[in-house]
C-alpha cells in the first residue's frame, strides 16, 4: 500500500506545478495558443492513461499479422501461394492461364 501513497503524493506535486504554471493566464489572455498551453500542462500533471491508443493499434496490428501467418498457414497446406496481400492464388492454374494467354496472343 505505501506506493500508492507515494503516487498521489507525486500527483498533488504535479498538480500543484500545474496550477503555479497557469496561474493568473487562465482569465487574462483567452487566445487559443493560451488555452492549448493551459491544456497541455494540466494534461501532463494528470497523466498520460495507461496503455490506450498505443495499445490498440499495436493489438491491432498483432491479430493482422496473426490473420495473415494463418492464411498462409492454410493455404500452404492446400499447395496454394500467397501474394503479399495475403490472398491466396493456385500457382499451376496461373501459369497455365497466363501460357493460353500468350498462345492467344501469338
Amino acid at each position: 500500500m505505501p506506493p500508492k501513497v507515494v503516487d498521489k503524493k507525486r500527483q498533488a506535486e504535479k498538480e500543484k506545478i500545474a496550477i503555479d504554471k497557469t496561474f493568473g493566464m487562465k482569465n487574462k489572455n483567452k487566445s487559443k495558443v493560451v488555452q492549448k498551453y493551459i491544456k497541455a500542462i494540466t494534461s501532463n500533471a494528470q497523466g498520460a492513461p495507461k496503455g490506450g491508443i498505443e495499445n490498440a493499434r499495436r493489438e491491432e496490428k498483432d491479430s493482422k499479422h496473426k490473420d495473415l501467418a494463418k492464411a498462409a498457414l492454410l493455404n500452404s497446406l492446400f499447395n496454394l501461394d500467397t501474394d503479399r496481400k495475403g490472398k491466396a492464388f493456385d500457382p499451376v492454374a496461373k501459369k497455365k492461364a497466363k501460357q493460353l494467354e500468350e498462345d492467344a496472343l501469338a
